[in-house]
């Protein structure tokens, strides 16, 4: 039975973060041989995507033992990819201890953040550019018209992630209106609303959304659906609509799971579902979860026929993200003595106030439909022999993990304990 206290982990890593890059990952459809490059990932990987990797994993983590903690939510699912970039558009506008610090969080050295712009510059191009699926990445400063917010910092956000900016008066009720229909809009209206209030003392808020919706490469046949029971985080059994496929498709038997790759059209794209074994649970899988380990992984994954179960499911998540990013060593960013002088004017002074995420997915038979909104808010201080395939039944906890082969973000991370 499955611990009660532990988080399913459905890592959807919606991730347009492929550790690969197309041409060194697996690629296996119906009829298609399987092509494994010879390129690590370590190798493929720049070292500010190998920190954003290690990022992602971490704040997955942190976020899992949290929820354990509070004896939270079923499922999770976060996206790291797009805490990311607001994050290192915050840090763009922080300096002294608070930079380095912010800086360390994601992965480089202080003076290294402009070369992190170009890299998240590049991959978000990237990003926008696909043609089989639909991905879309957007990022907006909403800014206090009365407060002495460097032009300089929301250029820069400008210049290197795209961002709408927008100097509106805060004390009008209506700026509320904006940023939620702006998260609403950019998400296809499945994240319609992203704050509820803004205090008196809150005067600028950065935000990232993300929208995937791709078909499989290979989609599930309806007529093969079955009622199945599922063992959930709780330890109950709960009937859920189960899909089915056998196909070659790329596969890995690690210590205590197993895991398969699949792809969305285009291939540019993939998820991954991490399986425990029937005699592990997802905490002891979480345990060994690194930003390292987790390359390996793909890098292993090879070719082998596979009957695959998988149940339809669709999560909606939401969060305060401030106490798991204090847990992860930004405390200073959130404190009166934050030094955010390159994004507002002295002696006026500003801190992180909070931050906050929510996210959706619905997995079916015909592809994925995913869609994450984070908002940083800133606050003023003063062809071979026939074999048997391998049985991979999803009928209890597991993490999975939606990829992008070109770039190298995770985009989400979750878990799924007891589909819906």
């Amino acid at each position: 039975m499955q611990n009660k206290k532990i988080l399913a982990v459905l890592a959807v890593a919606l991730t347009a973060s492929i550790l690969y890059p197309a041409e060194a990952r697996p690629t296996m459809g119906r009829g298609k041989r399987l092509e494994t490059g010879n390129v690590s990932t370590s190798d493929r990987q720049s070292r500010e995507q190998q920190g954003a990797t290690k990022f992602s994993i971490d704040f997955f983590k942190t976020v899992m033992e949290e929820n354990a903690k509070s004896g939270g939510e079923k499922n999770v699912v976060v996206s790291p990819f797009s805490l990311y970039e607001v994050l290192s558009m915050v840090a763009n506008g922080a300096a002294g201890g608070t930079r380095e610090k912010m800086a360390e969080l994601l992965g480089v050295k202080p003076d290294q953040l402009e070369k992190l712009n170009e890299h998240n510059k590049a991959n978000l191009a990237l990003l926008n550019q696909n043609k089989s699926v639909e991905l879309a990445v957007a990022n907006a400063i909403y800014a206090d018209n009365r407060s002495p917010f460097k032009k300089s910092f929301t250029n820069l956000c400008h210049d290197y992630y795209q961002a709408e900016v927008e100097n509106l008066d805060f004390a009008d009720e209506k700026v509320l209106v904006k940023i939620n229909d702006w998260c609403k809009a950019k998400t296809r209206g499945k994240i319609a609303k992203i704050l509820d209030k803004l205090s008196p003392l809150e005067k600028m808020v950065l935000l990232n959304s993300v929208y995937f919706k791709g078909k499989w490469d290979e989609p599930f046949e309806k007529n093969l659906n079955t009622k199945e029971p599922f063992n959930t985080i709780s330890g109950a059994s709960k009937t859920v609509t189960m899909m089915h496929r056998e196909d070659n498709m790329p596969y890995l038997k690690g210590k205590g799971f197993a895991a398969v790759s699949l792809k969305y059209a285009g291939l540019n794209q993939e998820l991954l579902i991490f399986l425990p074994d029937k005699d592990q649970n997802l905490k002891a899988f979480t345990q060994q979860l690194t930003g390292e380990n987790f390359a390996d992984w793909q890098k292993q994954l090879a070719g082998k026929k596979v009957a695959l179960s998988l149940p339809k499911f669709t999560i909606n998540y939401g969060r305060d993200l401030s106490s798991s990013l204090k847990a992860m060593g930004i405390a200073d960013a959130f404190s009166a003595t934050a030094d955010f002088s390159n994004l507002i004017q002295p002696p006026a002074g500003a801190c992180i106030s909070r931050v906050v995420q929510k996210t959706f997915i619905d997995v079916n038979e015909e592809g994925t439909e995913a869609a994450a909104v984070t908002a940083g808010v800133m606050g003023l201080t003063s062809c071979a022999m026939p074999v048997e395939p391998v049985q991979f039944k999803v009928d209890r906890p597991f993490m999975l993990a939606l990829m992008d082969s070109k770039t190298g973000e995770v985009l989400f991370l979750g878990s799924i304990g007891e589909p819906k």
